[in-house]
């Protein structure tokens, strides 16, 4: 069973890392890829187009197309720059907690980007 003042100190690093403007521009670039119609109904037409190409010239021209415009979308691009940010914060934690306990902290958590 986990040490309950252990559990206290990880719901506090927990509740910090949530007061972070790096994991709220995180939640808000992933609110925005969720919830952008444009961007879905590119997904849609690209899942849609690459069920149907079947070594069709102009199907698979129209597929690049499609994901061309999907990979330059300021939404995804939001996205992926926050989550890269998050990214290295978190293993910045990693290794400033790793440090003080003298363990490689998420590598023995459990599976996860900061180890």
């Amino acid at each position: 069973m986990i040490n309950e003042n252990l559990k206290l100190k990880a719901e506090e690093f927990a509740g910090a890392l949530k007061a972070t403007g790096i994991y709220n521009n995180f939640i808000v670039a992933l609110n925005d890829y969720n919830n952008d119609g444009e961007l879905r109904n590119l997904r849609i037409q690209f899942a849609r187009l690459k069920n149907q190409t079947n070594g069709n010239a102009e199907a698979l021209e129209e597929l690049k197309s499609v994901q061309e415009k999907i990979n330059s979308h300021p939404a995804l691009l939001k996205y992926l720059s926050a989550q890269k940010e998050l990214i290295e914060f978190l293993q910045k934690c990693n290794s400033i907690i790793s440090e003080k306990i003298q363990i490689d902290f998420a590598k023995n958590s459990a599976a996860s980007c900061c180890g």
